[in-house]
């Protein structure tokens, strides 16, 4: 009877075990993720800094992929929060003119309800202009653009409004 008992105890155990894994497996999937790989990429000459709870999707010819990872599964959505990084053909136009384009083009074509910017970091070669569009709507994703390195990179933000800053966060950090 005891040797019942002890199996038992020893299949919940394992149970509950296996459902923890389960329940927390996104974090798992990040914190594996920052081990391998550490808390940046470079990607075409640039040190792309990555969060806790963001991985990399680097297979992409284009750019680079980055998701933000729920704590569990019960959080996981269909369209993850997500940005990308590709490298652009720098703008053959001055760049005050070129940032003046983006953000006109932003606002015809890609607001969204609230929108705000430019946000403008960095100096000289490293210097970065955002615009961020929120939706009336909180169900929806808002939209960060964000022109790098003078116009010669492309950064752009698809998610929830509460990760906004810690994208803003990555293109500051990007060198």
């Amino acid at each position: 009877m005891l040797a019942l008992l002890n199996r038992v105890r020893r299949k919940v155990i394992v149970g509950i075990f296996l459902i923890l894994l389960l329940l927390f497996a996104p974090t798992l999937v990040s914190v594996y993720w920052h081990v391998r790989y550490g808390n940046a990429v470079v990607y075409r000459g640039k040190k792309i800094p990555i969060l806790a709870r963001w991985v990399v999707y680097e297979n992409q010819p284009q750019g680079l992929e980055l998701h933000r990872m729920p704590v569990t599964i019960i959080h996981l959505k269909l369209f993850p929060t997500s940005s990308s990084f590709s490298q652009d053909v720098p703008p053959k136009i001055p760049v005050e003119e070129a940032y003046q384009s983006f953000q006109s083009a932003f606002w015809t074509y890609m607001a969204n309800g609230v929108v705000s910017g430019p946000i403008r970091f960095g100096k000289q070669e490293d210097e970065s202009i955002c615009m961020i569009s929120k939706p009336k709507d909180p169900k929806s994703y808002s939209l960060v653009q964000c022109e790098l390195f003078q116009g010669s990179w492309n950064a752009m933000f698809l998610g929830e409004e509460k990760d906004i800053d810690s994208f803003l966060q990555i293109v500051r950090e990007t060198r």
